[in-house]
């Protein structure tokens, strides 16, 4: 049986240490230039490849691909980035994330060149979208040496993006408390600056349509920060300002945990007095009394999405540079459970 090629081995014919050709093979950056030529030729005539990393090695790539995360307390974002890490072994390709609490755009660069430094081979960036930050964000990523994919957000030219349909969501929402008889069918949305919950108020404002003024329209809506508390608060103000409202769309299912606290405080009760629908399907959705309905973000197609797209990025790099890649949407799904659908008899 063949003996198998060590690292001890390139080391010896390198006449450089084991540590020195683990340094070369994990592309660290504290290796000369000719010393790291000279190994990575040793390790090609002796087809030295013990993991995927140095088979990479050997092409000219890492097989790492670099994340940008905000902060796993979310459902929606501990979901997308559990589908990247899930596809992304399958496609043979590690991760390097970066999870950014707060969104600052000072942290930007830094966040990109330490990754960068790493020598991944493409990036996804699954931040909120936010109006402030926007440009600032698509002019660096157009410029970088690697492919970058972006998650949920409003696509500018050149950017390649993966997103969910948010309005479609909210339109489906609204629709179906609408054709379970309720008459007026409010909005609880997320923070006012990000894109996602924008999309989702224009999407219950299309679906509600021209049988509502703009003055009604702003008394059957109340802003929250995605928290079950500001839920709570939502709907105390929604019923406050519109005391007809009869059902409620809320913009995520951590809100509507707390939508279902207020209506129980103020003898609402669901579905029969107030229809609810959430978005995201989070786990505890069909726990809840009655079990909520909401609508499911299909974080996996999304998550998968994005890796698939920045790998056949990295595979076809001149594909980028000669083709405008369109969008790529994500429909999300209408999960029915009882907090919509109240007996009309």
């Amino acid at each position: 049986m063949e003996k198998k090629v060590t690292i001890k081995d390139v080391a010896k014919i390198a006449g450089v240490s084991a540590q020195t050709v683990s340094r070369v093979v994990n592309n660290h950056p504290d290796v000369a230039d000719e010393t790291r030529t000279r190994i990575q030729k040793i390790v090609k005539d002796l087809e030295y490849s013990p993991n995927i990393i140095a088979r990479s090695l050997i092409q000219g790539k890492t097989n790492t691909i670099g994340v940008v995360g905000f902060r796993l307390d979310y459902f929606g974002s501990n979901t997308i980035l559990t589908a990247i890490e899930r596809k992304a072994g399958k496609l043979g390709f590690s991760l390097l994330l970066t999870l950014i609490n707060d969104l600052d755009e000072s942290k930007i660069d830094p966040v990109l060149n330490q990754l960068l430094s790493r020598q991944v081979d493409g990036l996804i960036w699954t931040l909120p979208w936010l109006k402030d930050t926007q440009n600032r964000i698509s002019e660096i990523t157009k410029n970088l040496s690697v492919p970058v994919v972006l998650l949920n957000r409003k696509a500018f030219p050149g950017d390649i993006v993966v997103c969910l349909d948010n309005r479609h969501g909210a339109r489906v929402a609204t629709k179906h408390l609408l054709e379970n008889g309720y008459k007026h069918v409010g909005i609880i949305t997320g923070p006012t600056n990000w894109w996602e919950a924008e999309e989702r108020y224009e999407g219950w404002r299309e679906e509600m349509g021209f049988s509502i003024s703009s003055r009604q329209a702003e008394m059957l809506t109340a802003h929250g920060d995605w928290t079950p508390q500001s839920g709570e608060d939502a709907l105390y103000e929604l019923i406050k300002k519109s005391p007809d409202t009869d059902a409620v769309f809320v913009s995520n299912d951590q809100m509507a945990i707390g939508v279902y606290r207020a209506a129980g405080k103020l003898g609402l009760r669901i579905p029969d007095d107030l229809g609810i629908v959430g978005f995201d399907n989070i786990p505890e959705a069909g726990f809840l009394s009655p079990p909520l309905t909401s609508i499911d973000q299909h974080s996996r197609y999304l998550g998968g999405g994005a890796v698939q797209q920045v790998v056949e990025q990295i595979k076809n790099p001149q594909k980028r540079n000669d083709e405008e890649i369109a969008p790529s949407w994500v429909k999300p799904e209408l999960i029915i459970r009882e907090s919509s659908t109240r007996n009309n008899d």
